[in-house]
């Protein structure tokens, strides 16, 4: 099963307009907010103290094991190692 399923019906189709990634939070929330017509502000709440480049946390090997079981998001949203 893709990791798509979710996102999608029992006979398969994908039902949404948009996706909201949390790394494009405000960017993708404008949409929304301009069809509501509401003013929002997203305050920054509990940052980590982690490095924020997740790359330093993989290793080669983790990084193709995430890469070949995420293929489709990764193409879907351009992300990359």
């Amino acid at each position: 099963m893709a990791l798509r399923a979710y996102m999608a019906d029992a006979k398969g189709v994908e039902r949404f307009l948009a996706f909201i990634r949390i790394e494009h939070l405000e960017e993708d929330l404008q949409p929304f907010v301009q069809h509501l017509g509401l003013g929002l502000s997203i305050p920054i709440a509990n940052m980590s103290e982690q490095n924020r480049d997740y790359r330093k946390y993989y290793d080669d090997l983790l990084a193709e094991f995430v890469g070949a079981l995420c293929a489709e998001d990764i193409r879907r949203f351009g992300y990359h190692f």
